[in-house]
Order: structure tokens, then sequence, then C-alpha cells
């Protein structure tokens, strides 16, 4: 079957870079082909020894993606982040999930790799779970995140691959992942999520880290529902819940005394509803 592995980066995570690499490197499934999209040239011979060097200059995380998809030899298609360790048989556990033609993308659970002040990325549900365009609406953010996905290649490709609107080095930021999560569904196929597969992921260690990835993810996540605006549920979901779940956060945070995290979501409040004000004018 054969599974195409990609990874990106900015070069600013070199160290982090390798660890991840070499522990995709030692994957229990044999037949693995794995690509780096770097922004930078030079990298340590420990990366490059162990995968295919695509350089691209070009700012954007979905670009760069979406040239390692387009550039992929096999029909599965796995992603994580250059800041993850990758279980031996993360790539293993994704792809079984393929059995059914129906599959058109499989998510996993992320754990911290150590303690830190704030874990920015999807838990590690221990149940699987299957989920359908046909279903209620549920939170793409609730079926995975970006640094544990697989694809199959004719699904992603069909559905017009990442935005490349959307995304780190892009204007909005953050919530590519969530998009194509989306789209995927709407395109008819089914996302499963195996607790199977599992990656480590680094963990924020201050607040400033976490009040910029706050800001960051909530403006790419009102990007995505403007984007989306057209759609009646959709709209009402982002209004009704997503917005005054923020406030109730913030609120329930001060009445705790925790005025710090009671910034931190009202900061998100308003990204989320900025982002959701500046995406129109863009398209």
């Amino acid at each position: 079957m054969g599974c195409t592995v990609i990874v990106c980066t900015d070069g600013r995570k070199i160290d982090l870079l390798a660890r991840c690499i070499d522990s995709i490197s030692r994957q229990t499934y044999q037949e693995l082909e794995i690509t780096c999209v770097s922004k930078v040239e030079n990298l340590p011979d420990e990366v490059t020894d162990n995968c295919k060097l695509i350089v691209e200059k070009r700012s954007g995380v979905s670009l760069a993606k979406n040239i390692g998809i387009r550039a992929s030899k096999y029909d599965k298609i796995a992603l994580t982040d250059d800041d993850c360790i990758c279980e031996p048989d993360w790539v293993e556990n994704l792809v079984s999930e393929f059995s059914n033609q129906n599959v058109g993308c499989v998510t996993g659970g992320s754990v911290p790799t150590r303690e830190g002040l704030w874990y920015a990325s999807t838990g590690h549900s221990p149940e699987r779970e299957v989920f359908s365009g046909d279903d209620e609406f549920v939170p793409p953010w609730d079926m995975g995140a970006g640094n544990n996905v697989c694809f199959r290649k004719e699904a992603v490709v069909g559905i017009g691959l990442y935005d490349e609107n959307l995304g780190p080095g892009t204007k909005f930021q953050s919530a590519e992942d969530i998009d194509v999560f989306y789209r995927i569904l709407k395109g008819g196929y089914r996302i499963v999520y195996t607790p199977k597969a599992v990656v480590r992921h680094e963990p924020l260690d201050t607040l400033e880290q976490v009040k910029k990835m706050m800001s960051s993810y909530r403006f790419g996540i009102g990007a995505f529902f403007a984007k989306n605006q057209s759609s009646r549920q959709l709209r009402r979901y982002f209004l009704k819940v997503f917005l005054k779940g923020q406030l109730r956060h913030s609120r329930n945070s001060f009445i705790r005394g925790d005025a710090t995290m009671g910034n931190v979501y009202l900061r998100g409040f308003l990204a989320a509803l900025k982002g959701y004000l500046k995406y129109a004018p863009v398209y």
C-alpha cells in the first residue's frame, strides 16, 4: 500500500526536527517515504540522511503541505509537525484504518512530550470514533489535529488540498487543519479517529506563548467560520456556541480569581471575532 510522511519546517526547531525525523525513520511500517518540506536549505545530516528534502522558501505551512502532497509517491499521506515525536507504530495504526473505501482521512491522539504550562493540542481520547457528513455538526477540532493525520491521496487532492490562505505563515495564522477536515466530510468521505496512533507534542512553557497561541488559533478559527458563513448551521454555531463559550470561559476564570486565564480567553474571543470580520474582504 505504501505511505508518504510529510514534515514541514521553517528551520527554527532544528533539534526537534531531527528528533521527529528520527522517530519516523524507526516506524514499524515498512513501505515508507519520508519527505521534509523546508524553508531553509542547510539542514543537518541526521535529517537529510533519513528523508527526501524539498526546499520551498515561500511562507505558509499549507503551501508546504500541498507541495509535499503533490510530490508524494504513495496513496496514503501522513503529516505531523516538526516538534512531535511519533510512536513506532504510528503509521501502521493510521494506515490500517483505510480498509473502508469511504474513509478519506484518519487522525490520532496526541500527548505532551513533557510537563509544561499549557498543552496546545488535541488530546488523546481512548475511544475510536467515525465522523460523517451525515452526522450532526461536530466541531472539526474534535476530530483530530494537523500534527497527527493521514489522508487518502485521492480524497485530499479531490477537495483541492489545503487552503493556502489559512495556517501558520499566512494572514489567518491557523485553522488549515480544521478546514480540510470539514471539506473532507463535505466531499462525502468519512474521518476516523483512532486512539492507537499516537504522537507526542511539545507543550508551551510561558504565558506569552499561551497568549500568542490563543490569539492565532482563534483568529484562524474565526476565518474558518467566515469562509463557511453561507452554512446557517456553522454561522449559528460560531455566534451562539463558540463565541459564547469563549466569554463563558473568560468569566468563569475571573470568578475563580484567575485573571490571567480570564484575559487569555477574552483575547481568544476578540481574536476569533476579528478573524471572522477580516476574512470576507480578502475573498
